[in-house]
């Protein structure tokens, strides 16, 4: 089993379309989401979180003003799989 981490800020468009990615692929491990971003952009991101919420086991933290680096380390402080990967908003890992 492997987490995913997602940093992201003020990019919603991109989380959406990373979210919409792995629910199409039938992801079945925890993506953990770091959100950075301002509140309007973060309201966003969480409206892609609820609308994929049940189909994705998405873990969602917002850290207003950290970088992406601390919005790792604090996801990784939850992390309960023996593995975890670090995924900008932006990549998609392919099996």
């Amino acid at each position: 089993m492997i987490t995913l981490c997602v940093p992201t800020k003020n990019r919603p468009e991109f989380l959406g379309r990373l979210l919409r990615y792995y629910a199409s692929v039938r992801y079945p491990h925890w993506i953990f989401i770091g959100d950075s971003s301002d509140s309007e952009h973060a309201a966003s991101n969480q409206e892609h979180v609820a609308r994929l919420g049940g189909t994705l086991q998405i873990v969602y933290r917002h850290y207003p003003g950290c970088s992406s680096c601390d919005c790792i380390e604090r996801l990784t402080e939850s992390v309960v799989t023996p593995y975890c990967a670090y995924v900008g908003d932006d990549d998609f890992l392919c099996a």
